[in-house]
Formats: C-alpha cells, sequence, structure tokens
C-alpha cells in the first residue's frame, strides 16, 4: 500500500489537509488508518471495499475509451462549434448541473465549494488552445455543449444538457458530431471518465460504444 500524497490544490481550495490514499482491501477498517494529521483523505480503491467503509464510500468512477472513424455527418443547423467563450450565464448553469453526481457534490462537508469548484473547472476547459466545444443552441436558448481536451488524449472533459431538454438526442448529437469533427484523418480514440450513479450518462457512452477499461471505489476519510 502506497502513503498518503498531499494534495497542494485541494487543501488550499477546501482549507484543509487532504491527502490521497491508493488503497487495498490489507486495510480492514478506516480505523485502521493512520491519518497523521490529515483533516480528509481521498481513498481509491479498484474493488469495492468491505462493509467496515460503507458509511464513507461516495463514488464509483469508471473510466472508458472508444476508438472512433468518421461516419455521416450530423445535419443539425441549431448545433456549431465555437472559438470564445459564449453566453456566460447559460454555460455556468449547464456547468452546475453536470457534476450533481460528483463526489463533492454528495460530500456534505465539501458540497459548500461544489459550485465554485465546477466553475474553476468549466473555466478550465474553456482554454481554445486545448480544447474545443460545440454549443447546441434551440430557441436562442444554449441547451446543451460538450468540450474536449485534444491534447489529453482526447478526454471529453465536460458535457451537459438542460434536463428540461434531455431525451431529444440532443446529447448524443453533440457527441456524434464533436466525434465526426476530431477524427476526420483518421480512426481516433476518446476517452471519458464519469460516475457510476449517473446511468443516464453510462447509458449513453454503451450506445456510443465506449467500453470501460478501469474503475476505482472513491471513499471520503
Amino acid at each position: 500500500m502506497n502513503s498518503i500524497e498531499y494534495l497542494e490544490w485541494d487543501s488550499i481550495f477546501f482549507n484543509k489537509k487532504i491527502g490521497r490514499l491508493i488503497c487495498d482491501d490489507s486495510i480492514g477498517s478506516p480505523s485502521d488508518l493512520d491519518k497523521k494529521d490529515f483533516n480528509l483523505i481521498y481513498v481509491f480503491s479498484r474493488n469495492k471495499l468491505n462493509t467496515n467503509w460503507q458509511p464513507y464510500f461516495l463514488d464509483q468512477k469508471t473510466n472508458s475509451t472508444l476508438t472512433y472513424e468518421t461516419s455521416t455527418p450530423i445535419q443539425d443547423n441549431n448545433l456549431f462549434e465555437i472559438s470564445e467563450k459564449k453566453r456566460a450565464i447559460e454555460l455556468k448553469k449547464l456547468i452546475s448541473i453536470n457534476g450533481h453526481y460528483s463526489r463533492f457534490y454528495l460530500d456534505k462537508n465539501l458540497n459548500h465549494k461544489y459550485e465554485e469548484l465546477y466553475q474553476i473547472w468549466g473555466k478550465k476547459c474553456f482554454n481554445f488552445n486545448t480544447n474545443r466545444t460545440w454549443y447546441y443552441v434551440k430557441n436562442n436558448e444554449l441547451v446543451g455543449f460538450i468540450t474536449i481536451d485534444i491534447s489529453n488524449n482526447n478526454q471529453v472533459e465536460l458535457c451537459s444538457v438542460l434536463p428540461q431538454y434531455r431525451g431529444q438526442g440532443i446529447a448524443k448529437k453533440l457527441w456524434l458530431h464533436a466525434f465526426n469533427e476530431i477524427a476526420m484523418d483518421g480512426p481516433t480514440e476518446f476517452h471519458i471518465s464519469f460516475q457510476n450513479e449517473n446511468t443516464i450518462a453510462k447509458n449513453l457512452y454503451k450506445s456510443l460504444g465506449f467500453k470501460s477499461y478501469q474503475n476505482w471505489y472513491i471513499y471520503h476519510i
């Protein structure tokens, strides 16, 4: 088992001493941890730990990948790529609802900072030197977007659709259009990390052909 890694950015942001531990089932209980002077430890395990850990469980994170080859273009005038951040107020709302399955939203000791955390992440994603971003605008309203970090193995960073517009195939159009645009020069690999409890997203990724290759069970101690 590895030692606890100090996380400087998280510690400063949450005003707590925070560390990360890659754990295995050799630790029978959270009470067996030598927490030192950490206020909070993110415990990551490849396997689900025993029932002693259950009160601290927050998230099962799945990493998936897809190799995509350009197919028939998506024809929809509501869908377009942007080269600068637009519609800031509407975008802020979409970014906020994107992470309601996040462990930072579920942890009652941290979720007072959730909104600020996700807006910082959203700002990072709108660096157009590293990311490509598409909007879906309907009836002059921003109802969905996707942003992909093309500098990091085409990692899908954020994708969100307003709840009242879900079930209309908008998210799938966003994904397929973005994939087609990025994969114009040949088969291209894409990556996504998601919360396993987010069944709507999980079903979408499965329908697109994503294959899971890594799982993490995450506990906050």
